[in-house]
């Protein structure tokens, strides 16, 4: 099983669909009134070869990112000059083209795609609040990525996570997840030591409206342009 957390919306609400379990979609009904609700909110989980786990832990705790929320978009962990992170990105880039193939979608192609990543590391104690990557028109995909055991990812799906609770993904070395930048997620106060890392993908419609629209003053088209093409 990918997910083994015991999660209320996974039995009695989630659209049950092959993949391999890979695939954790909740959809709303056919909507009736011009009022009914809507969404559709398609999660993916993965693993990425275990044997990246050692060399991404190392290749943080190199760079002493403790204090991830005051430097994480101050940089792109795939530069970093580690074999390891190339790797990575070829991961991604097939997961990717898995979960488009699994929603029936058209991929885009590696080299008009982007990503920008960054290191989590949480001390005992810590937590991350309560979040999403983007919400505006040009929103794409996000991912984590943990590199530590027995913690959980908690996400909010619209609407029926007010009634019954978040989606609990269990969090094991080298699990990705994979979600709309929308998505609002946290993680809950941590016991020990845990690395991960975090990342967006952006397609062409981010790049081009930054490109048009350039503002060197802008601290969050500075974060986007530090993305490289997944592939």
């Amino acid at each position: 099983m990918l997910n083994d957390v015991d999660n209320v919306l996974d039995t009695a609400f989630c659209k049950k669909e092959s993949h391999n379990g890979h695939l954790h979609r909740w959809k709303s009904w056919g909507a009736n009134t011009p009022f009914a609700p809507t969404f559709d909110l398609p999660i993916w989980l993965d693993d990425i070869n275990q044997k990246f786990v050692p060399d991404l832990t190392d290749a943080i705790a190199e760079n002493n990112l403790g204090l991830y929320k005051k430097v994480w978009k101050d940089y792109n962990i795939f530069k970093w000059e580690y074999p390891v992170f190339t790797k990575l990105r070829a991961s991604i880039w097939q997961i990717y083209n898995n979960y488009m193939d699994a929603l029936e979608l058209p991929r885009e192609s590696g080299d008009s795609l982007w990503i920008r990543g960054w290191a989590v590391a949480l001390e005992p104690g810590e937590s991350v609040p309560q979040h999403c990557h983007a919400y505006h028109e040009n929103t794409y995909l996000s991912g984590n990525i943990s590199l530590c055991q027995d913690t959980v990812t908690e996400y909010l799906i619209p609407h029926l996570s007010s009634y019954y609770g978040s989606w609990k993904a269990q969090n094991v070395p080298g699990r990705l997840t994979l979600f709309p930048s929308w998505v609002e997620h946290y993680v809950q106060p941590v016991a020990e030591k845990r690395y991960s890392i975090g990342f967006d993908i952006f397609d062409f419609h981010t790049m081009e409206f930054v490109s048009n629209n350039k503002n060197s003053e802008d601290p969050e088209q500075k974060t986007i342009l530090q993305s490289i093409p997944l592939a």
